[in-house]
């Protein structure tokens, strides 16, 4: 059991130390002539924007 809590918790803290060597890309859209991040889709019709990929001081609802 021991065994198993090990693996499990090294395991957790490898994949998140790691997460940011990994790719992550987003797609862009154009809105009034500004573009944004697709940081989130919910369902068909709503999607979370950013302006910026990292320190957003507001996401836009769209």
């Amino acid at each position: 059991m021991g065994f198993i809590f090990a693996y499990v918790v090294i395991s957790v803290f490898t994949i998140g130390y790691l997460r940011s060597v990994f790719f992550v890309g987003y797609d862009m859209i154009k809105v009034d002539g500004q573009h944004y991040y697709i940081l989130a889709i919910n369902g068909d019709e709503d999607f979370i924007l950013g302006k910026k990929m990292k320190n957003n001081d507001y996401f836009v609802f769209f």
